[in-house]
């Protein structure tokens, strides 16, 4: 259910950065939505994280216990630090002239 949730939550970000690969940075519909695809597969390895970090935290500090809300929380963590991410990328994919100047 988390990696549902997880995906659609994500499915928005990840439209808009393909919007403006195809858009602003004039690329080719296939390619984007190759990278897209590659973008995908790399955040549900990144979600893999979590289940595995439960796990640890789990067996080194809760002697097997859930970690009851401790589970939201490093997904909502998770979340956030994916959103970063595609903000990143859809940053990266704006025109110069879209951005502040950093003089």
């Amino acid at each position: 259910m988390l990696r549902l949730l997880y995906n659609l939550i994500l499915l928005v970000p990840g439209l808009a950065v393909i919007a403006v690969w195809v858009t602003k940075q004039q690329m080719p519909l296939f390619p984007a939505l190759i990278f897209a695809a590659m973008m995908a597969t790399g955040a549900n390895a990144c979600f893999l994280l979590g289940p595995l970090a439960e796990l640890y935290l789990r067996g080194l500090f809760r002697r097997g216990e859930g970690l009851g809300r401790g589970r939201w929380l490093m997904f909502w963590a998770g979340v956030v630090l994916s959103l970063g991410v595609f903000l990143l990328v859809f940053l990266m994919g704006l025109p110069a002239w879209a951005t502040p100047d950093q003089t």
